[in-house]
C-alpha cells in the first residue's frame, strides 16, 4: 500500500484538487489491473503526452476519461504501477488511508471505515447471484467488500454527486463486480422504482443532514403510510425509501439519537409496528471522522418476532485521532447465531419498548445481577432551580454554590455567592446538606463534589446547571463520590453524558448503573482521597503564593 500512497501523492501535486486526483490514479491503476501489458507497450513510446490507446482503453470500459497533465512524468506513475503486484486488499487499505487518515482531503464525508463495509457484508450474507441496492453508494469503497463475490453478484447504486458516481463505476471494475450506478436524487425521483426493480439486499449509510422543513413528501407515493413531523431528517427518508425495496435484508447506518429521541418517534413506531427490526449494533464512538454523534448499525428484515441487541461500543482501538472497530469476527459470529454474550440481547417485541431502541439499553440490563441502578440509592435527586424574590415576601439569607466552588478530591466548604431569596417552604426544599453530591448537568466530562458540613450552618442552593443527588446514607454518598471519580465509575458516568448529547437530568442520571458492592469496594477510600485531596489543595495556594497570585 505504500507505494500506492506515494503514486497518489505525486499524482495529486499536479492537480491539487481531492476527486481529480483520484480518478485520474484510478485510471492508471485500473487500465494496470485489466491491461499491463498495454502499458508497458507505453514506455516505448517517444511522445511527451500520454498515449491515445490509454483513453481508448478507458472508454472502452465505459469510463469518461480525464486527461493526464502534460506536465506530469506519467512514464514514472507507470514504472510505479508496474513495480509490484496489487491486490484488492491493499487498494480497499489505500481508500481508508486516504479518505478516513488523511481527512484533510476532505473525503471522509463520502465512504464507510472498511471495517464496517465488512462488517456489513458479514451480517447481509450476501450470495452468489443476488442484487445488492444502495441508495446514496458515495464513491463506492463498499463495493471493494464484495471482493469474494467476484463476478458473482449484482449491485445498483445512485448518488447525487457524479465525481463519485465515476469512482464508484472505477472500484466496481477494479472488484470486477457488475454495476449499474447512475446519477440521481432519490428526494427528487429515483431511478429505481419498486414497480420495475427487485433487490436482495440494501445497504445504506445516508448523509446526515440537519433536519429541515420537507411538506413536499406528505404526498409523495413512496412515504403515504409514514406518519410525517414537521421536520424530518434526510436519514429517516432514505430509510423510508430504501424499505420500498426491501425483500430479503437491509443494512442501514444511523445517527443513535434516532432511537431514543421523542424528536423521532414516528420512525420507530413505523418500524416497530411493521416488525422490520430484527439487529441493532451500537457502535463504537469517533469512527466516522468528524462526526460527534454515536451511531448504530441496524439489520432489517420482513416479520421479525425478536429482535438482537449488540453493544459494541468497547470494541475499538485507538488509530491516530479516530478509533477503529475491531473484534469483527466474534460480533458476526454473536449476531448470525443469536449467541448468548455479556454485551448482546434476544428479546421477543413483546419485552421491547419502541420509545427506547439502543442496544446499550436493553444489553446493560442484562448485566443487571451485579448492579442497582442510582435511584435505589437516593432519597432526592433534584436540579437547581431559580427563587424570585417575591416584593411582599420575607427575605432570607441564601448562597448559590456553582461549579467553581466545588472542591476536587474531598469534602466542599465554601457557600458560594450570598443571594438573599424569599419562599422560605421551596427554599428549605432546595437546600444542600452534608454529603449530598453533586453534578454538572452538561459537558463532556461531568464535575462532582460532596457537600461539607457549611451545609449544616448556611442556607445553601445550587444554580440551575447542576444536579444534586442525596443517597439515603452517608457510606452510601462517601462510595458514591469515590466511585463517579473512579476509572471505572467515569466511564460510565461519562458515556451517558456523551449518550445524551453532554447534557443529563434526573431522569437520565437516576438509571445509571452502580455496583452491588460499591461500599465494600469504593468507601475505605474516601478519608484516603479526602486527605490527599487536602494536601493537593495546600500545595495549589502554596504555588500561587510564590508566583504572586494570593496570599494565605
Amino acid at each position: 500500500m505504500k507505494n500506492l500512497l506515494q503514486i497518489f501523492n505525486y499524482i495529486y501535486k499536479f492537480y491539487g484538487e481531492s476527486f481529480t486526483a483520484l480518478k485520474v490514479f484510478l485510471q492508471f491503476l485500473l487500465v494496470r489491473l485489466r491491461q499491463p501489458k498495454e502499458l508497458e507497450s507505453f514506455l516505448q513510446s517517444k511522445d511527451k503526452a500520454m498515449p491515445k490507446r490509454f483513453y481508448q482503453i478507458l472508454e472502452s470500459f465505459g469510463i469518461e476519461s480525464l486527461e493526464v497533465s502534460s506536465a506530469m512524468n506519467w512514464k514514472k506513475v507507470l514504472r510505479m504501477f508496474l513495480k509490484q503486484d496489487i491486490s484488492l486488499i491493499e487498494i480497499e487499505d489505500f481508500i481508508q488511508t486516504i479518505t478516513l487518515q488523511k481527512t484533510i482531503l476532505k473525503l471522509y464525508s463520502y465512504v464507510t471505515p472498511l471495517e464496517i463495509n465488512r462488517l456489513v457484508c458479514g451480517l447481509l450474507n450476501i450470495q452468489k447471484g443476488e442484487r445488492l441496492y444502495n441508495p446514496c453508494c458515495g464513491m463506492g469503497s463498499w463495493i471493494l467488500s464484495l471482493k469474494e463475490l467476484e463476478g458473482e453478484c449484482e449491485i445498483f447504486g445512485e448518488d447525487i454527486n457524479p465525481q463519485l458516481i465515476e469512482i464508484a463505476q472505477m472500484l466496481a471494475l477494479i472488484a470486477n463486480i457488475k454495476a449499474h450506478l447512475v446519477v440521481s436524487n432519490v428526494f427528487e425521483h429515483s431511478h429505481f422504482t419498486p414497480k420495475n426493480q427487485t433487490f436482495d439486499k440494501i445497504f445504506c449509510h445516508p448523509p446526515t443532514f440537519i433536519h429541515s422543513v420537507l411538506p413536499s413528501f406528505r404526498n409523495d407515493l413512496r412515504f403515504l403510510d409514514f406518519d410525517f413531523s414537521s421536520k424530518i431528517s434526510s436519514e429517516i427518508l432514505f430509510f423510508l425509501h430504501s424499505l420500498k425495496f426491501l425483500h430479503k435484508k437491509a443494512a442501514f447506518i444511523i445517527r443513535t439519537s434516532l432511537l431514543y429521541k421523542s424528536t423521532d418517534e414516528n420512525l420507530r413506531k413505523y418500524l416497530f409496528s411493521k416488525s422490520y427490526l430484527e439487529l441493532i449494533i451500537d457502535l463504537p464512538h469517533n469512527i466516522f471522522p468528524r462526526q460527534n454523534e454515536e451511531f448504530s448499525l441496524l439489520i432489517l428484515s420482513c416479520n421479525n418476532s425478536k429482535i438482537y441487541f449488540f453493544d459494541a461500543q468497547s470494541y475499538f482501538t485507538k488509530k491516530g485521532k479516530y478509533n477503529k472497530m475491531v473484534n469483527l469476527e466474534e460480533i458476526l459470529d454473536c449476531c448470525l447465531f443469536r449467541q448468548k454474550h455479556k454485551n448482546a440481547r434476544l428479546l421477543d417485541y413483546q419485552s421491547i419498548s419502541w420509545e427506547n431502541l439502543r442496544a446499550s439499553f436493553y444489553v446493560q440490563e442484562n448485566r443487571n445481577e451485579n448492579y442497582v441502578i442510582l435511584k435505589d440509592l437516593l432519597q432526592a435527586c433534584y436540579r437547581g432551580q431559580r427563587i424570585e424574590i417575591s416584593k411582599d415576601g420575607q427575605i432570607i439569607d441564601c448562597y448559590e454554590l456553582g461549579v467553581k466552588e466545588f472542591f476536587s478530591y474531598g469534602m466542599t466548604q465554601k457557600a458560594g455567592e450570598y443571594v438573599p431569596k424569599s419562599n422560605l417552604t421551596k427554599l428549605e426544599k432546595l437546600r444542600l446538606y452534608p454529603f449530598d453530591i453533586l453534578l454538572s448537568m452538561r459537558g463532556q466530562l461531568p464535575k462532582i463534589a460532596i457537600m461539607g458540613e457549611i451545609a449544616k450552618e448556611k442556607r445553601i442552593l445550587v444554580n440551575a446547571g447542576i444536579l444534586v443527588l442525596r443517597p439515603k446514607n452517608r457510606q452510601i454518598s462517601e462510595a458514591l463520590y469515590v466511585y463517579f471519580n473512579s476509572k471505572e465509575g467515569s466511564m460510565v458516568l461519562n458515556q451517558i453524558y456523551k449518550t445524551n448529547q453532554e447534557r443529563v437530568g434526573e431522569r437520565e442520571i437516576e438509571k445509571m448503573p452502580i455496583p452491588k458492592d460499591i461500599i465494600a469496594r469504593f468507601h475505605h477510600h474516601f478519608t484516603t482521597l479526602q486527605k490527599l485531596g487536602e494536601e493537593i489543595s495546600q500545595r495549589k495556594k502554596a504555588i500561587l503564593q510564590i508566583l504572586g497570585y494570593e496570599s494565605f
